[in-house]
């Protein structure tokens, strides 16, 4: 059998004599009435208050935006080497995998940039022999 957890009454705080009399008439009401007729194993919601019956799990604490994978991925391929102070304010990775993914960005942000510098040159080089420039 279960125990609603939300069957009780308050009591008043800072409230008169009467009104506190009165409350805890309502809680022993209560506590007759939920005594007397017991709420079966398999129900969901109290026939008593009508509320849910099923323990809410404690949530996990939530990831800051900045240490989500996605958010790492989308600043990575927008801002490149930018990102990294996002890497190292990550909570979540250790320093090796903070320090391989440092070494990972910058090696590729060399070779892209050792790319572009050469297509620039053979881009300028075109237009030298076409006597654009």
């Amino acid at each position: 059998m279960k125990k609603c957890p939300f069957c009780a009454v308050p009591i008043p705080i800072n409230r008169s004599k009467a009104e506190i009399g009165a409350a805890q008439v309502a809680i022993q009401k209560k506590q007759r009435m939920t005594s007397m007729e017991e709420i079966q194993g398999e129900a969901v919601r109290c026939k008593h208050c009508n509320e849910f019956l099923m323990a809410v799990p404690p949530s996990a604490p939530k990831t800051p935006w900045y240490a989500k994978p996605v958010t790492l991925v989308i600043s990575f391929l927008t801002v490149g080497p930018f990102a990294l102070p996002l890497v190292w304010f990550n909570p979540v990775y250790s320093r090796r995998k903070k320090i391989v993914v440092t070494v990972i960005v910058l090696v590729l942000t060399y070779a892209l940039v050792h790319v572009f510098l050469r297509a620039v040159g053979t881009i300028f080089d075109y237009y030298k022999q076409a006597g654009l420039f």
